[in-house]
């Protein structure tokens, strides 16, 4: 009996999900407004924006990153519980994938802003750099 109330409870969380998909789909019609960084003295329509930063700038690309993040956690978890891949590997891989989902977002955000690349890259190193800091700060506290 259990095994039907797993299953009834499987189906119910997909179909919530799913719900969930089509209602953030179908109520984005509200986003009209999309700010434009200002080039001089007058906020014109500044420099063309290069095809990376376009594809960043999407909020369906945002929408596909998270969604893939996410199934990556959900796998991550598939695969831990299982036993095939230790915690500590999988803990480790998913450390990197967001560490650098975080470093990337930042360069091309600013890159996407009318930032140059070395302003880019200097304000993702500082990024870089204070995640490790805090992992470390985090290692001291909890003594690992």
């Amino acid at each position: 009996m259990a095994n039907a109330a797993y299953l009834a409870s499987t189906l119910l969380m997909g179909l919530l999900g799913v719900g969930v998909v089509v209602l953030v789909l179908r109520g984005r019609r509200w986003e009209n407004y999309r700010p434009q960084a200002a080039y001089g003295l007058q906020a014109g329509g500044g420099a063309p924006a290069s095809p990376l930063s376009k594809f960043a700038g999407a909020t369906s690309t945002w929408t596909v990153a998270f969604f893939l993040l996410a199934l990556g956690f959900l796998g991550a978890v598939v695969v831990a519980s299982s036993g095939a891949i230790g915690g500590t590997a999988v803990i480790a891989g998913l450390a990197v994938a967001v560490v650098a989902f975080l470093v990337g977002g930042v360069y091309l955000a600013l890159r996407g802003n009318g930032r140059s690349s070395s302003v880019a890259t200097a304000t993702s190193v500082v990024t870089l750099g204070l995640l490790v800091i805090a992992a470390i700060a985090l290692n001291l506290i909890l003594g690992l």
